[in-house]
């Protein structure tokens, strides 16, 4: 995720940020990691472990982009 996107998405806030975080958490890690346990059997703890790391990494550098430029 750069700056460009955060610009373009006319993100400013600190709640902004966590919206942008968000979705695309959402629209990308989620729908990536979905198919692990959908169709290779993994467990869905394994799941959220992984998605929850991927969460607040996300967000974290959503705050930093949107906050810092």
């Amino acid at each position: 995720m750069s700056c460009h996107f955060v610009d373009l998405m006319g993100a400013t806030l600190f709640v902004d940020a966590l919206s942008l975080g968000f979705w695309a958490w959402l629209g990308y890690v989620m729908t990536v990691q979905i198919h692990a346990v959908l169709w290779e059997g993994r467990s869905w703890k394994f799941f959220l472990i992984n998605t929850t790391n991927a969460l607040v990494s996300i967000l974290a550098v959503t705050l930093v982009l949107t906050l810092w430029v």
